[in-house]
């Protein structure tokens, strides 16, 4: 079924849409991190003063904009950088008033006038502050200034981390999507909006941010969490906008050097302590860099650049394997019917044991001696990125900027045996152009175009020896395995243009803003994923005798190539229905067209229209206390791995399973290229799949305490629907093992439901819903007194049936115990965390700082700022590890609940469940440990020439040294076939305390 008529006129009549509004409008940009300030201007009786002079000025560009008030005497000057300005308003036989404003990132800074009597050349001065509440807007955010960015300690020295200090925000957990892991208000992991310089920053693929950016060169980030203003989708979750720095008049910049070395610095983790090593194991990490900007033309033109560079050295950690000694493999070689080729390649890329832990294993009657071989090779990350920006004020109407983002990951990955380590290349780039300009004093259009680049190679090694790439993958069970994975090598190349266009329109009481964002999405993808072939034997004998238990072996189009639109118009009125009453009032439209050629049979989704309804309330009026609430309707757009999954499916890849013997090499693939469908398992799109939404609300009220603090209670909920989960369409029908057994051949005919003539099929399909509800405290104290904080708690519940579509399978089930009984499925999500603290602050420490000489120089004008994390531990499912209900899938099936009474003969907590049954137990009945963690830094400034100023820091991320036992990607620890391991989370390492230490030159 190929594109319908009607779709092609929807999309043409949208895209035309996007190229009027550039031709009508001067173009702009959709989430444009700029600044906004507005007030209104009286006279000393306060009637309103329609057509007074209102003139902003940036301090530390020169910056000029100036606008008249309209009949409402109302003001409002968009599109400004963010920063200080002095704002003056002024009107013939009036007196002239002048204030100050710090406006910040995407928020609206307020300063009303009075004016009085008088002549022009007299003045009054007015103070401005950036007000604690916003009394506008109904949409819940957080914004992070460039202080806080470079004073908190941050991991990896990664702004986005700040995500986590906003309530609401948890960490995903182990399995549940790409990127940073971040949950927010009950939406799944990789529902997340990358947004930098407004230019999408999203990697399309797997999710997460595409470009990251050094932490100097970030001025502001802000956190968007519930009800999104109608400029602001494509994403369900959080949208994380970041802007970077720009040049002033004045030459500004940094030189940093980030220290961190494991042996002498950092704690041991668990399973260093439980080993005896007296130290942990050998890491370096040096990351350096520096900043600078400053003017190429006073007041006109401005230049900022940034560097950074990080090299980490380690010793790597990976798993033991069991190979035979040369005793045993002469042994080997003696047994009748031995393969000479199997043995070559056991002596060629498997070494020797080197680690004890000898013992024997029988092959054909023969005791064979056998042993461990641990490698610990160096392991190598070689990071690099660069900032470079030019801004330009052509006119008081027009601003122009320019930016480049450049990064490159180049990783060694070692591999135990020797010889096939795995390199990760992975160069980015990003390029944005912005005008913004000024049509009149009720008028501001912006452009926005960009370009993004990413690469990413995993191409095995060029240090592997000659050959080594090419070979298949061979494996025994439990002992040893050779050969690259199955998944390498593979190749992706993501190219995004992006054009963006907004007009913002004043008009009484009414801030209209209306939009189009056209994005074109090119990814290149090249996955020969087993194109080498598996061979993997049950035991050593099979190796030997090469009898493998069973080989796979794909082929087809490795090039899968992904072309596709993402288009969205949306149309916002902020409404100033009373001096203390606003509704914000929008509507959005999404439209994302399948990817071409490999998807033209799947239909696009046309219906995704988005009201966004609002509003905030000052009850006090006088900006004291603000109820605000409101709801709204966020989609989650596809990310593409999944079609890409799809696309290693028939018909465009197969691959083969063969379980009887077949030696290497694997035999020719058919001259016609078919195969017998019964082998065939398929991963399916259903042509009618439909974009995944959320319907989000909230209901607040924040109160102003005192100069300095704000608190703010609000219920959150939202609804999950349309999710996108895995099930099996055609399970295994159960019956008798003695019937599977008899009929040998028949095995997959008989054991799959309808259809019959194939393999297992999984569906991807929009059969899971969510819900959830919070309450969220926060509570922020602004810097005063050399002290600043903020408080995030928030108390939750989270249900749904599936909590991730391409789930790992740990601790997140990736499908249905029962694939036709889904409400089995209803239970918390892992995702759920019901209790979530979050705290972060800064404190100049007062003792010392006033003492003369060298004692108070060294001593005095230290500064402590931390961060503190307590969070529920994560929801997760006991599965028995065996096939209980047969229906092809042990990974799926939980046991039944016992009394837990061992007085009684059914006295275990959780048993298997009946042959051929499902378990009674729910999902997601357990839950792992609490995570608890404090990281801070302690950091002083001592003073060289003039401004400059030398920064000595010390960083330490958890701080206590608690461990922190999340779940792993292992089942080991909710597996009942592995009792050892059950529940047992002293298996991981848990993490350890890490210092970092830090110089930075600043000027």
């Amino acid at each position: 079924m190929g594109t319908s008529v009607s779709l092609r006129r929807v999309l043409g009549r949208l895209l035309t849409s996007v190229g009027l509004t550039l031709l009508v409008t001067t173009s702009g940009l959709a989430q444009l991190p700029t600044a906004v300030v507005r007030g209104v201007v009286h006279d000393a009786q306060g009637g309103l003063l329609p057509g007074a002079t209102v003139i902003v000025t940036h301090v530390s560009t020169g910056l000029v904009r100036s606008t008249t008030t309209n009949e409402a005497g109302v003001f409002r000057i968009g599109g400004l950088p963010s920063g200080t300005y002095r704002v003056r308003a002024e009107m013939e036989s009036f007196e002239a008033q002048e204030g100050e404003a710090n406006l910040v990132l995407n928020q609206e800074g307020e300063l009303n006038f009075t004016l009085a009597i008088g002549g022009l050349a007299e003045q009054v001065t007015v103070a401005g502050t950036t007000p604690l509440i916003d009394t506008t807007r109904s949409e819940v955010s957080r914004t992070y200034t460039d202080r806080q960015i470079q004073d908190l300690p941050l991991a990896g020295r990664n702004y986005l981390n700040l995500t986590f200090r906003a309530p609401g925000v948890t960490h995903g957990g182990t399995g549940l999507g790409q990127g940073m892991g971040a949950s927010v208000n009950g939406q799944r992991a990789r529902n997340v909006n990358y947004v930098v310089d407004g230019s999408d920053n999203n990697d399309h693929s797997v999710t997460g941010d595409r470009s990251p950016i050094i932490q100097d060169a970030v001025s502001e980030f802000r956190v968007v969490t519930t009800l999104f203003a109608a400029e602001i989708g494509r994403n369900s979750g959080a949208v994380l906008i970041g802007s970077t720095k720009s040049g002033t008049n004045r030459f500004h910049g940094t030189l940093f050097e980030f220290y961190e070395d494991a042996e002498t610095l950092n704690a041991r983790d668990n399973l260093e302590t439980a080993s005896g090593l007296e130290k942990p194991a050998f890491m370096r990490r040096d990351t350096y860099g520096g900043t600078i900007g400053g003017p190429i033309e006073r007041d006109k033109m401005f230049f900022f650049g940034a560097y950074q560079r990080r090299k980490l050295e380690e010793e790597g950690s990976l798993a033991a394997i069991t190979s035979p000694t040369q005793e045993g493999r002469a042994l080997l070689r003696a047994i009748p019917g031995a393969s000479a080729t199997m043995l070559d390649l056991l002596d060629e890329h498997v070494p020797a044991p080197n680690a004890g832990n000898f013992s024997t294993l029988d092959v054909a009657g023969v005791p064979i001696p056998v042993g461990d071989f641990v490698a610990n090779p160096p392991a190598a990350d070689d990071n690099q990125q660069v900032v470079a920006r030019v801004d330009r004020n052509l006119s008081s109407s027009d601003l122009v900027y320019g930016r480049y983002l450049y990064g490159k990951t180049d990783e060694k990955g070692a591999s135990n045996p020797p010889g096939f380590g795995n390199d990760t290349v992975f160069p980015t780039h990003n390029v944005v152009g912005t005008w913004n300009r000024v049509l009149s004093s009720s008028v501001l259009n912006e452009l926005h175009v960009s370009y993004g680049r990413t690469r990413g190679s995993f191409p095995g090694s060029v240090d592997n020896p000659a050959g080594n790439n090419d070979i298949p993958r061979v494996g025994v069970t439990s002992l040893f395995a050779f050969g690259l994975a199955d998944n390498i090598p593979q190749d992706r190349i993501e190219q995004v243009w992006q054009i963006t266009d907004n007009v913002s329109y004043l008009r009484g009481n009414h801030a209209f803003k209306f939009g189009a964002d056209a994005r074109r999405i090119d990814l290149a993808q090249f996955t020969p994923f087993n194109f080498r072939g598996t061979f993997t034997y049950e035991d050593l004998g099979g190796y030997v005798l090469n009898t493998p238990q069973s080989v796979t072996q794909a082929y087809g189009q490795a090039d899968l190539p992904f072309k596709y639109w993402e288009s969205f118009l949306y149309a916002q009125d902020d409404w100033k229905v009373t001096p203390h009453l606003t509704l914000n009032l929008g509507l959005r439209y999404e439209l994302v067209t399948a990817p071409e050629k490999f998807y033209s049979n799947v239909s696009t989704d046309t219906n995704n229209v988005a009201p966004r309804l609002g509003f905030a309330w000052d009850v006090s009026k006088r900006g004291a206390l603000v109820v605000r609430g409101g709801y709204g309707i966020a989609y989650e757009q596809l990310f593409l791995n999944i079609p890409l999954l799809a696309g290693q499916q028939p018909p465009f890849q197969r691959r083969i399973t063969d379980t009887a013997a077949a030696a290497m090499p694997f035999p020719t693939v058919p001259a016609d290229r078919s195969v017998n469908p019964l082998t065939l398992n398929a991963l399916e799109i259903p042509d009618d799949l439909r974009t995944s939404y959320s319907q989000q609300w909230q209901l607040g009220i924040q109160r102003q305490l005192g100069d300095s603090w704000a608190a703010e209670l609000a219920y959150v909920g939202s609804r999950g629907l349309k999710l996108i989960r895995q099930r099996v369409v055609n399970p295994v029908v159960c019956c008798p093992q003695e019937i599977i057994t008899d009929v040998e051949g028949r095995q997959a005919l008989l054991r799959h439901g309808d259809p019959l003539q194939t393999g297992q099929i999984t569906n991807l399909e929009n059969s899971s819903s969510s819900n959830y509800h919070a309450a969220q405290l926060s509570v922020d104290k602004r810097l005063s007194r050399g002290f600043a904080m903020t408080f995030a708690y928030t108390f939750s519940k989270s249900i749904d049936d599936a909590s991730e579509s391409l789930a790992t399978g740990v601790p997140s089930l990736q499908r249905p115990q029962d694939n036709f009984d889904l409400r089995a499925e209803r239970a918390l999500s892992s995702l759920d965390r019901p209790h979530r603290v979050s705290m972060s602050g800064s404190w100049e420490l007062p003792w010392w700082k006033e003492q003369p000489h060298l004692f108070g120089y060294i001593l005095g004008g230290w500064q402590l700022s931390a961060t503190y994390s307590l969070q529920s531990g994560q929801p997760f499912t006991v599965i028995t590890g065996v096939d209980s209900n047969g229906d092809g899938d042990s990974a799926n099936d939980r046991p039944d609940l016992g009394t837990g009474d061992r007085r009684t003969p059914d006295g275990y907590i959780f048993r298997p469940a009946r042959s051929g049954g499902q378990g009674d137990l729910g999902r997601n009945t357990e839950r792992g440990p609490r995570t608890n963690s404090i990281d801070a830094v302690l950091f002083k400034n001592f003073r060289t020439v003039r401004d400059h100023l030398l920064q000595f820091r010390v960083e330490a991320f958890n701080l206590a040294n608690h461990r922190q036992f999340e779940l792993r990607t292992s089942p080991v620890e909710r597996n009942l076939n592995s009792p050892g391991n059950f529940y047992n989370f002293q298996t991981s390492n848990g993490g350890s305390r890490t210092v970092v230490l830090g110089l930075k030159y600043l000027f």
